[in-house]
């Protein structure tokens, strides 16, 4: 197979910082016990998904790499915080364990739509959901203890988490593992500074 034929998972994001990373943690371990039918996101490999693309052509890696530089150059560095968690679809009948974004909302739908247009010139499908920022820190694939899943959910106090500046989004290639998604950073677009 040629170079240029190649496909690469890939999808494009806020990478959060080692604290970021750490907080995170601190909430999977305080949680565990009362969620024993999740399996959460392996330490370091939380991040904000601005837009998902999936099977990519390599020969297009550049192209998105200038797409995504051209709309970080007309953003600047913001501040998001972190707090609570939840769940898609429901608590009833949850999938996927997130924690929420109470600072930085407004930027971040923003970036995304502006990702979410520019994909599309490349052959991208447009989401058909509304945009809602959120970090994916655990899945639920069979459901075990229901009541005690949405119990937690329900009843969690989790305050703020953290907050941290983000002043670039990256595009990931993800490489699926047995033990765990494997990411690497393909390319860096950083926001203007002043």
């Amino acid at each position: 197979m040629n170079k240029n034929d190649e496909l690469i998972r890939a999808f494009i994001a806020i990478e959060l910082p080692e604290e970021i990373h750490e907080g995170l943690k601190k909430v999977q371990n305080e949680l565990k016990d009362d969620m024993r039918d999740v399996r959460w996101t392996k330490y370091g490999n939380v991040h904000l998904t601005l837009k998902f693309l999936g099977d990519t052509e390599a020969k297009k890696i550049d192209a998105i790499g200038k797409a995504l530089q051209d709309i970080a150059d007309s953003f600047s560095p913001f501040v998001i915080s972190l707090a609570g968690i939840g769940a898609f679809p429901n608590s009833r009948k949850p999938s996927v364990i997130w924690t929420g974004i109470n600072k930085g909302v407004d930027e971040t739908i923003r970036l995304a739509n502006q990702i979410e247009k520019a994909m599309e010139k490349f052959g991208f499908e447009r989401e058909k959901r509304s945009f809602k920022p959120h970090l994916t820190i655990g899945r639920v694939r069979e459901i075990k203890y229901p009541s005690e899943l949405k119990a937690t959910l329900d009843n969690s106090n989790i305050g703020e988490i953290g907050k941290f500046t983000a002043d670039r989004i990256s595009l990931i290639k993800s490489q699926l593992d047995p033990a765990g998604s494997i990411y690497t950073t393909l390319f860096e677009a950083s926001f203007k500074t002043e």
